[in-house]
C-alpha cells in the first residue's frame, strides 16, 4: 500500500512537471478593438478637445478592483484581453502609444471610441459626434510599424521574419464598430450605411484562403444577453442602474468626474459607468470566449 501510494504521488508530481513544461500555446498577442480592449492608448487630457470622451478615464474609480488604481482601462477591473493573457501565462499587453514600455508578449493597438471604417467617412458626412480620429485602419498602420521593427515587411520578401512573428502569435480583434452607430445619432446618415457585421460567408472565405490559421468568431452580444437573462446566477443584483456616474446615465457628469459618485460594490452591477456598459466579463470572462 505504501509503495502504491508513493508511486501515485510520484506519478502525479511527474504529470504536474510535464504539464508545467509544456510550451505556451502563444508567445505573443496583438490586440485590436475599442474600449472593450483598450489598455491605455487613451488617457485623460483635458487640454485636448478631441479627447473629451477620455477626460476622466485616468481618475478613480476606474481600475479600483484590478490594479487598484486607474490604468486608462474603461472598467473598474481588468478587461477580457487581460484575463486572456493571464490564462496563457503572458504579461498584460502594453498600449502601443507607450513607446517606452517593454513588449515581451505583444502589443495592444485598441483605441477607445475607434471606428471600424475610416474617420474620413464621418467627417465628409458631418457627423459631429465622431471626435475620435482613430479607426481600425489606424490600428493596422501601427501594427505594420511593429512588424517592420521585427523585420517583417511582407511574406514574399521577408518570409522567415514574418513567420517568426505570426507562427506563435494570437491576433485578437475585439469589439469594434459600435461607436460608428453611436455617431449616427442626430445625423442624416442611416446606420445601415456602415454596417460592418461579419457573416458566416466571410468566415468561410478567410478560413479557405488562410488554411494555416485558425480563425474563430465569438459573439459577445449573445454572451451579454445571457448574463442579462441570468444575472443572479452570475452574482449580479442590479441589472439596469449604473454603478458610477451621476443621476443614472448622464453624459454631463461622467464616471470619474468631480460630480459623479460610485457604488460600494461594482461586482453587483452589470452597467458600470454612466456612458458605457460595464466590462461584465471582468467577473465572468469565460462566458465571452
Amino acid at each position: 500500500m505504501a509503495k502504491f501510494l508513493s508511486f501515485t504521488i510520484i506519478t502525479l508530481i511527474l504529470m504536474h512537471v510535464i504539464e508545467a513544461a509544456k510550451p505556451p500555446l502563444f508567445k505573443n498577442i496583438y490586440a485590436f478593438g475599442d474600449s472593450f480592449t483598450d489598455t491605455g492608448n487613451t488617457r485623460s487630457n483635458p487640454g485636448d478637445p478631441l479627447t473629451m470622451r477620455y477626460i476622466f478615464v485616468s481618475n478613480p474609480p476606474y481600475g479600483r478592483t484590478f490594479l487598484h488604481h486607474p490604468t486608462n482601462r474603461y472598467s473598474d477591473g481588468g478587461l477580457v484581453i487581460d484575463f486572456l493573457a493571464e490564462s496563457l501565462s503572458l504579461q498584460f499587453l502594453p498600449p502601443y502609444v507607450n513607446q517606452k514600455a517593454a513588449r515581451p508578449n505583444g502589443v495592444n493597438f485598441a483605441v477607445s471610441g475607434s471606428t471600424a471604417i475610416d474617420h474620413k467617412f464621418f467627417v465628409v458626412n458631418r457627423m459631429v459626434r465622431a471626435v475620435i480620429p482613430q479607426s481600425l485602419g489606424t490600428e493596422l498602420e501601427w501594427f505594420e510599424k511593429v512588424l517592420k521593427e521585427k523585420g517583417c515587411v511582407d511574406s514574399a520578401s521577408t518570409p522567415r521574419q514574418c513567420e517568426g512573428v505570426f507562427n506563435d502569435s494570437l491576433i485578437w480583434v475585439g469589439e469594434i464598430g459600435a461607436s460608428g452607430y453611436a455617431y449616427s445619432y442626430g445625423s442624416a446618415v442611416p446606420p445601415k450605411s456602415y454596417n460592418n457585421s461579419p457573416s458566416i460567408v466571410s468566415l468561410i472565405f478567410y478560413r479557405k484562403h488562410f488554411p494555416q490559421s485558425i480563425i474563430v468568431y465569438a459573439d459577445y452580444y449573445e454572451a451579454y444577453l445571457r448574463v442579462l437573462k441570468n444575472a443572479g446566477s452570475y452574482g449580479f443584483t442590479d441589472v439596469f442602474n449604473v454603478c458610477c456616474g451621476y443621476g443614472g446615465i448622464n453624459y454631463n457628469h461622467l464616471c470619474g468626474s468631480p460630480q459623479s459618485t460610485s457604488c460600494a460594490d461594482p461586482s453587483r452591477y452589470i452597467i458600470g459607468m454612466g456612458s458605457t456598459s460595464l466590462k461584465l466579463c471582468t467577473k465572468s470572462w469565460q462566458i465571452c470566449l
